[in-house]
């Protein structure tokens, strides 16, 4: 392949990706410029690429060329369904950045405003959209065309939406201190028109004026998905972990996609259609995921980043506009929304599906598990994450839901790692108060045989915590979330909470029971003083250790003999390490066995 040109400035626009291959290209111009509008450029050669400049080579970012502008042509305008022109300005709620206030998927029409044009003359043009993001597909774009006729120097389109899939997510990133994502102006993905009237192509508005909408920006949970696979750090729209783990249950990624497609493209949509459909579809991925660990492939890993994905997906809707606080990417209290978000969680984590009608005459025992947490390995100043982590204790909870083991009958649920959900404060360093352990587990204490907390501890360490106590590490947690060190999970009377799981548990292999507190390990039998204030647990001060205490504060309060009690479960993964499906069942195999012994005690 030989190409020679010779030209003053030579421009070469490639719609699609392009690719030069080994031969002859020569340009011979003032100014040579070769760009792919979509997909990549790639240069190949079976031996050397040389690139060379007299005054140097630089690289960097595509530049779209300027505005083109049209004599006639006096203004573009945007305008919403309230009549107003939208225009770039500084949204405070939105990280004070130049945007346009507008949210994508509200209704928007474009108007045209021409001079000396006579009446009945057409105008062909279309939407077009700029974007930095490499991965960014704007779906349905091209079908926004229009050909009409101006009339009094003026036309104007019919109302359509900005799907919310064609914002650039990919582009958000957590501040570590401030505590909020962000996303920079020049970021945003931009829209303006693009026509040709009487014998002139234009592009406009001028940047200054082109449509940039907002979005819900996904809060610190959230954002760890988009983590590009190839873990150099950066973010990725569709090679991302997120999509990896949902695309790995095949029936669950059908669930999220089919959700998708529904908060998106369906016109008209209320809210009472989006709660019904967030009933269904929540307590779906949990019967996926049970149906899935339960068939032999033990992974609670898509059933955690369907249930971020899908919530994204919720809080991007327009309608729940007014229910976010933009600046801390946080549901408001009260809100039509966070009741929608309250649904998703009962139905995805189980917490109103605990259902002993089946239990007979077998002992009933309630197990909840933990989410996967320590994700962050790219970017996190703090601590080393595996964004491959599993919990094995959410495992555990789908692998024995709905289940006999022995003389017992087992309900489960899985929990999150967020403090917010535990003491239901929305700060991000401090709170105190009740929250889901006591709503969804206090109205069985009088109801079961036997509750046990269950989540993750050290590497072949497989114990029975003695002690938990009602102090806190603040250790951060899945929303980066801290709490103050030394303060108490909730106003109590009682310092800390002795076990009541019976002995038996230490009769099945591999498990025993844990003397430690303020990580000191003790001979058995040694009691803290009544009133003794424990800064660790024997399980430690973080959320297992709170869930642990909080389960004990009830069952002190309103039934003193029932066995609760918390079950630290070995951790399998270390540092970039993904789940290995023998470990986990080797495991699980330990946890039945311990139960099996267990439940004879009572």
């Amino acid at each position: 392949m030989a190409i020679n040109k010779t030209a003053k400035n030579i421009y070469i626009k490639v719609n699609g990706a392009y690719t030069i291959r080994a031969g002859t290209f020569t340009e011979t111009a003032n100014k040579v410029t070769i760009t792919a509008t979509k997909g990549n450029l790639s240069l190949i050669s079976n031996k050397k690429i040389i690139i060379t400049g007299k005054e140097g080579v630089t690289f960097g970012d595509y530049v779209a060329p300027p505005e083109k502008k049209h004599p006639e042509i006096t203004e573009i305008q945007f305008i919403d369904d309230k009549n107003t022109v939208l225009k770039q300005s500084s949204i405070q709620n939105f990280g004070g950045i130049k945007a346009t206030d507008f949210f994508y998927g509200k209704k928007v029409k474009i108007k045209i405003i021409t001079k000396e044009v006579e009446d009945g003359t057409k105008i062909n043009f279309n939407l077009k959209a700029e974007t930095k993001s490499t991965k960014q597909e704007f779906f349905g774009l091209d079908k926004l065309k229009w050909n009409i006729e101006i009339k009094g120097n003026s036309c104007e389109t019919n109302f359509f939406e900005l799907n919310p899939l064609w914002y650039s997510e990919d582009l958000e990133n957590y501040n570590y201190d401030t505590h909020k994502t962000e996303i920079k102006s020049e970021d945003l993905n931009s829209f303006y028109v693009s026509g040709f009237f009487n014998g002139e192509f234009f592009n406009l508005p001028e940047k200054e004026d082109r449509l940039k909408p907002i979005a819900y920006l996904r809060n610190y949970e959230e954002l760890i998905g988009l983590f590009n696979t190839d873990d150099l750090g950066s973010k990725d729209l569709q090679s991302n972990y997120e999509n990896k783990f949902i695309s790995s249950n095949s029936e669950i990624l059908k669930i999220a996609t089919d959700f998708s497609e529904f908060i998106n493209n369906t016109k008209e949509l209320t809210i009472e259609q989006i709660k019904i459909r967030v009933e269904q579809d929540a307590k779906c991925i949990w019967d996926a995921s049970i149906k899935q660990v339960q068939s032999g492939k033990l992974d609670d890993r898509p059933l955690y980043w369907t249930r971020n994905k899908m919530q994204v997906r919720l809080k991007r809707h327009f309608l729940f506009e007014k229910d976010i606080d933009f600046e801390k990417s946080i549901v408001k209290k009260g809100t039509e929304l966070e009741k929608i978000i309250q649904i998703f969680e009962e139905k995805s984590r189980n917490y109103t599906g605990i259902d002993f009608s089946k239990a007979g005459g077998k002992k009933k025992v309630l197990i909840t598990g933990f989410d996967p947490f320590i994700l962050n390995q790219f970017d996190n100043p703090i601590f080393i994450g595996n964004i491959l982590q599993s919990n094995p204790s959410g495992c555990v909870a789908l692998s024995l839901n709905d289940i006999n083991i022995g003389n017992c009958y087992i309900q489960t649920m899985i929990v999150p790692v967020r403090y917010t959900d535990f003491d239901g404060n929305q700060d991000n360093a401090k709170g105190q108060g009740e929250g889901i352990i006591e709503k969804y587990i206090k109205p069985w204490i009088n109801q079961v045989d036997m509750i046990i907390t269950v989540s993750q501890y050290r590497p072949k360490e497989n114990v029975i915590d003695m002690f938990g106590t009602s102090r806190r590490g603040g250790f951060n947690d899945n929303e980066n979330f801290i709490r103050e060190n030394g303060s108490q999970a909730v106003s109590t009377k009682f310092e800390w909470i002795q076990t009541t799981l019976p002995k038996t548990f230490a009769n099945a292999p591999f498990i025993k029971f844990n003397w430690k507190f303020d990580n000191v390990l003790h001979p058995e039998n040694t009691i803290p003083k009544s009133e003794q204030i424990l800064n660790e647990g024997s399980g430690g001060d973080y959320l297992s250790n709170e869930i642990f205490y909080r389960v004990g504060k009830m069952r002190c309060e309103i039934r003193p003999t029932l066995a609760t009690g918390h079950f630290h479960i070995e951790k399998l993964q270390e540092a970039k390490q993904d789940l290995k499906d023998s470990e986990m069942k080797r495991l699980l195999n330990i946890v039945k066995k311990g139960i099996e012994e267990g439940i004879k005690g009572i």
